[in-house]
C-alpha cells in the first residue's frame, strides 16, 4: 500500500511537471476586462477617455474650484469650520502643503489616470483599420482634445509636469520622462498642436452634443493662447513681456467662434446651469451629467464636482463650501459707470437686494432666484459641467482688446473677475446633494495605483507657483 501511494505521487509529480503549472495558477480576473480585447474595440476606448470627463469627486474635483477660486481672493473654502476638509483649508491659506498632500497628491494622480486612459484610446485608434472604422480621423482628433484638455490643467495647477504621450505609453517609459524635459515653450506647444489636431480635423459642430467640435477646439486654443500671451519666469512672475503675436491668435480663434451660429448667450444667464436646458445655445462643450432616474442606472452620472457647494441653509444636505469672498463682491463696484480699478476694495460693498428675487420667507436668497423654489436639490446631480461657453470666448477676446490700452493687472482682474462671476453663479445654481455613491467606471485597463507616477517630480513647493490668476 505504501509503495502504491508512493508511486500515485510520483505519477502526479510528473504530470504536474508536464503540464504547465504557470497554466494551472493562470486565473482569469473577474470584473477587468481583457487589455487586448479593449484595445480591439476603439470606439469603446474613445467612450471610455470621454468618461474619464466626470469620473472625480468632492476631494478632486476636475472644474478645480480648491485649486484656483479658493486659493485666490475671489471665494472662501466655506463649511463648518477650518477642519472641515482641511486640506482645501491649508490651499486657502497656503500653509502645510507637500506634494503628498492628499488634496493635491490625489488631483496629480487623478489627472494621470484619465491621460493614461486616453492614451491607450488613442493607441487603439491608430492601429484601427479606417476602411472597417470610417471614424478614426475624427476619434483621433477628439482624443487629442481630451489629451490638451487634461494637460492644460495639469499644466495650469503644477506647471512643471512629465508630458507623457501614446509613444511613452506604448513603450513603457513613462517612469523615464522627467518634469524639465520639455521646456516651458516645449510644453504648450504639446498642448496647443492636440488642440489644433482637433481644429483642422473636425466639423464647427459636433455629431453629437456630447462630443468636441472644431469649434470648442478654437474656443479652448484662444485660452490657452491667452495664457501664452503672458509668460513667467521661475519665480512664477510675469516677465513683463506680452507676447503679441499670441494675442492675434486669440482674435483669430474667437473670431471663429463668432462665426459658429448655431451657439448664442441665453437671454437668462441663469438659463445655462438649469437641469430642464441641458446642452442650451450657449453650451459649446459640456460634461454630461444624470440622474438615476433620467438614466436608469443604480446611482446615475452624478455632478459631484459641486458636491459641497450647497447652500446648508437652503438645502438639507448641503455642506456650504465655495463662498464668494467681499473682495469678490467689492469688485463689481462702479463710479461713474466705470469699474474701479485700484480702489475698489477700499469699503465693502453690500449690494441692494432686488426685491423681486427674494425667496418665499422674505430672506435675501444666498443663490439666484430661479434656482431656489423651481427646482428640488435632488435634480441637481444631472447638471452639466460646461468647459467651453460662448461667453467664456468673448470674456477672452475681451481681455485682448483692452490689452492695447490697459495695463495687464487691469486686463486679467477683468477676465478673473468676471470668470469668477460664472464659475459663482454656476455652483450657486447646479447645486447636488450628497445622498448615493457615484457611479464608477470599470471600463480600466491602466494601472491606477494609488500614489500614481512620478510622485518624486512633483513640484515641492505648490504654493508657490499660484498667481491667483486660475
Amino acid at each position: 500500500m505504501k509503495r502504491f501511494i508512493t508511486s500515485l505521487a510520483i505519477a502526479c509529480t510528473v504530470l504536474c511537471a508536464s503540464s504547465s503549472c504557470e497554466d494551472f495558477l493562470d486565473v482569469k480576473l473577474s470584473g477587468v476586462i481583457d487589455g487586448d480585447y479593449a484595445m480591439s474595440h476603439p470606439e469603446e476606448m474613445c467612450i471610455a477617455a470621454y468618461s474619464a470627463l466626470g469620473d472625480d469627486y468632492w476631494d478632486c474635483p476636475l472644474n478645480l474650484w480648491p485649486y484656483g477660486d479658493v486659493r485666490s481672493d475671489d471665494a472662501y473654502k466655506g463649511g463648518m469650520n477650518e477642519s472641515d476638509n482641511q486640506g482645501y483649508h491649508d490651499m486657502e491659506v497656503c500653509t502645510s502643503l507637500l506634494s503628498t498632500t492628499g488634496n493635491i497628491d490625489g488631483m496629480w494622480y487623478r489627472l494621470y489616470c484619465v491621460i493614461s486612459r486616453v492614451n491607450q484610446a488613442i493607441i487603439a485608434v491608430q492601429n484601427a483599420d479606417e476602411a472597417t472604422y470610417p471614424q478614426k480621423a475624427a476619434r483621433l482628433a477628439e482624443m487629442r482634445f481630451l489629451r490638451a484638455h487634461f494637460y492644460f490643467k495639469l499644466k495650469t495647477v503644477f506647471r512643471y509636469v512629465p508630458y507623457i504621450d501614446e509613444v511613452a505609453h506604448a513603450e513603457q517609459t513613462q517612469e523615464q520622462v522627467g518634469n524639465r524635459d520639455l521646456t516651458e515653450e516645449e510644453f504648450w506647444n504639446r498642448i496647443t498642436e492636440d488642440f489644433e489636431a482637433a481644429y483642422n480635423t473636425l466639423d464647427m459642430y459636433p455629431a453629437d452634443k456630447a462630443r468636441v467640435s472644431k469649434t470648442a477646439a478654437a474656443a479652448y486654443l484662444a485660452k490657452v493662447w491667452l495664457y501664452r500671451a503672458f509668460p513667467q519666469d521661475e519665480n512664477h512672475q510675469f516677465t513683463g513681456t506680452v507676447d503679441q503675436q499670441a494675442l492675434r491668435h486669440v482674435i483669430t480663434y474667437t473670431d471663429y467662434v463668432k462665426s459658429a451660429t448655431e451657439y448664442r448667450l441665453e437671454p437668462d444667464f441663469s438659463d445655462n446651469f438649469l437641469p430642464e436646458n441641458p446642452n442650451g445655445c450657449e453650451s459649446i462643450f459640456a460634461v454630461q451629467h444624470s440622474t438615476k432616474t433620467a438614466d436608469g442606472t443604480i446611482y446615475g452620472r452624478a455632478n459631484w464636482s459641486n458636491i459641497l457647494n450647497c447652500p446648508a441653509v437652503l438645502f438639507p444636505g448641503g455642506h456650504d463650501f465655495l463662498k464668494p469672498s467681499q473682495n469678490l463682491v467689492n469688485a463689481f463696484k462702479t463710479r461713474n459707470g466705470l469699474p474701479m480699478f485700484d480702489d475698489f476694495n477700499d469699503s465693502r460693498w453690500i449690494p441692494n437686494p432686488d426685491p423681486s428675487v427674494q425667496n418665499p420667507e422674505g430672506r435675501s436668497p444666498s443663490l439666484p432666484h430661479r434656482g431656489h423654489a423651481r427646482f428640488p436639490v435632488q435634480v441637481r446631480q444631472g447638471d452639466h459641467l460646461h468647459l467651453c461657453q460662448l461667453a467664456h470666448a468673448g470674456l477672452l477676446r475681451l481681455v485682448q482688446l483692452h490689452e492695447a490700452v490697459l495695463p495687464r493687472r487691469v486686463a486679467l482682474r477683468h477676465l478673473r473677475r468676471a470668470l469668477a462671476g460664472i464659475r459663482h453663479e454656476r455652483d450657486r445654481t447646479a447645486l447636488c446633494r450628497h445622498h448615493a455613491h457615484p457611479r464608477r467606471s470599470t471600463y480600466r485597463t491602466e494601472r491606477e495605483s494609488r500614489g500614481g507616477p512620478h510622485a518624486d517630480q512633483r513640484n515641492p513647493h505648490p504654493c508657490k507657483k499660484f498667481d491667483g490668476t486660475y
